[in-house]
């Protein structure tokens, strides 16, 4: 869960609290620094206080300073000194530091060769039962970063964290069966995987299209408001029994790069619902829709996810 601050932590006990030491109260003034309304925001002292209360050991800002330094909030840009603070609270057995750690040595040449440290960290995430440190493992076989390429071997990973219900594993393990990837290439049994990743998150995101349906008066005429509409005339027609329709406005957005609407479109393609059935087509638009949602890349925490 997301660690938040709110306005009832926001205290002269907590400021008394901070001043004398107490590294969850620093933490909580830096939250409160780093998002809080515009007339306080102050990202160098948010950056102060996250790096007081890491130096005092606690693992929220020792990650709260290694984002600081990886984003340049209050500060330079400073890889090196965000992976120091992420490997920091990494070896106290963070899993967010230790995920984002990984995923900045990924980003450099000579990648994880030789990088025991790292590996070793990803192997206790895994051990934790982390299905991002198991995507993880997955994305280093697969691209051979500081091992050899192992396709079998990424399937496998990659199939563990879609044990664990993560959405991206699952995905992955779709798309190797598209792709014949570490297993022989099954179309079918892509398609059917790839549907049943429609299944699992298609609920949340409709949640997410009535809210910002809810909202879009907010900002009338912008472009996110023009798309919010589109999409919203796209599920009546759906409900009205107009899947035609629904098609056609799923299309035009699809057009232009909304990932929601490529994968409502795959949905409609493969059950021949107001557009013919073509299930290589439907397949075709999964990946692409799909590909937007989950890009190729180590899997990063932007906030805090520890219990402090």
């Amino acid at each position: 869960m997301k660690y938040e601050v709110t306005p009832s932590d926001l205290n002269e006990q907590t400021l008394a609290s901070a001043v004398s030491g107490n590294a969850q109260a620093m933490v909580v003034l830096g939250k409160f620094f780093a998002e809080g309304a515009k007339p306080a925001r102050d990202l160098q002292a948010a950056r102060r206080w996250f790096e007081q209360a890491g130096q005092l050991g606690s693992r929220a800002g020792m990650f709260d300073t290694g984002l600081a330094y990886e984003r340049g909030d209050g500060g330079p840009p400073d890889r090196s000194g965000a992976q120091h603070w992420y490997r920091t609270a990494a070896e106290l057995g963070d899993v967010s530091a230790a995920l984002n750690l990984i995923a900045l040595r990924l980003a450099e040449p000579p990648s994880l060769a030789g990088d025991t440290q790292t590996l070793s960290l990803i192997g206790k995430a895994v051990e934790g039962g982390s299905s991002a440190a198991m995507l993880d493992m997955g994305y280093i076989a697969e691209n051979g970063r500081g091992i050899a390429p192992n396709e079998s071997e990424a399937f496998r990973w990659y199939g563990r964290a879609a044990e664990k219900g993560d959405a991206e594993g699952a995905y992955r393990v779709a798309l190797a069966y598209a792709s014949g990837v570490g297993v022989p290439r099954d179309d079918a049994e892509a398609l059917r995987r790839m549907k049943a990743v429609r299944t699992q998150g298609d609920a949340l995101a409709e949640n997410v299209i009535e809210l910002m349906s809810m909202y879009q008066s907010s900002c009338p005429g912008s472009a996110t408001s023009s798309v919010v509409q589109t999409l919203a005339q796209a599920r009546y027609c759906l409900k009205v029994g107009r899947a035609d329709l629904a098609a056609q406005l799923f299309k035009q957005l699809a057009d232009v790069g909304s990932s929601y609407a490529i994968l409502k479109l795959a949905d409609l393609t493969s059950a021949g619902d107001g557009v013919p059935k073509d299930e290589a087509q439907a397949l075709l638009l999964y990946k692409s829709g799909f590909g937007k949602v989950f890009p190729n890349q180590p899997r990063t925490v932007k906030f805090y996810e520890g219990n402090e």
